[in-house]
């Protein structure tokens, strides 16, 4: 009986130990392949690093790709309803972009150092992230006559991480230094 389990236990570690296939490159490193599964792995000193396969790669792409398709998200009212914000964001090389449009010139209601915050919020409404926009830091869009502001807008980037992108599912804007 115990030769049996011997001999068992044997077989399940000779089969174990063939299924990897190790070779050294010219750089000293080693290139272990899995025989059943095709993973690769590089063992370079004390670390082992697993190689991606063309399938993870593709995947990889296409969720980069998405993220930098513009989200726009739903316009907020402020100020009583005086006027819509509307964000545009995308993710892109380790930055956020972001677009933000207000319907309406805040600028004549303005006091100095009038301040809209954009708050980029997760799913749970826990903050990940807020903007300070100055209302004088906005561009002005004037009607077709040239007489009047119709619209203001920012367009800006922010350093973030994938990560953090990506968490932000909600989003607010706070107003404060308007006389309205």
């Amino acid at each position: 009986m115990k030769l049996k389990l011997f001999l068992f236990v044997a077989i399940v570690v000779l089969l174990a130990a063939s299924c990897y296939d190790a070779r050294q490159d010219n750089n000293g490193r080693i290139i272990r392949v899995n025989r059943l599964t095709g993973e690769v792995c590089v063992i370079e000193g004390n670390k082992i690093i697993k190689l991606k396969t063309e399938k993870e790669m593709k995947e990889e792409q296409e969720a980069a790709r998405q993220l930098s398709t513009p989200k726009e998200w739903a316009a907020i009212p402020i100020l009583n309803n005086y006027a819509n914000v509307s964000l545009k964001t995308k993710w892109e090389g380790g930055h956020m972009y972001y677009q933000l449009d207000v319907n309406r010139n805040l600028k004549e209601i303005a006091n100095y150092g009038a301040l809209l915050t954009v708050e980029l919020y997760d799913s749970e409404s826990f903050p990940v992230r807020k903007i300070p926009v100055y209302a004088n830091s906005m561009v002005v869009a004037m009607n077709p006559e040239g007489k009047t502001i119709d619209a203001m807008q920012l367009k800006e980037k922010m350093p973030m991480s994938e990560e953090i992108y990506r968490k932000i599912q909600k989003w607010d804007v706070i107003w404060s230094g308007f006389y309205r």
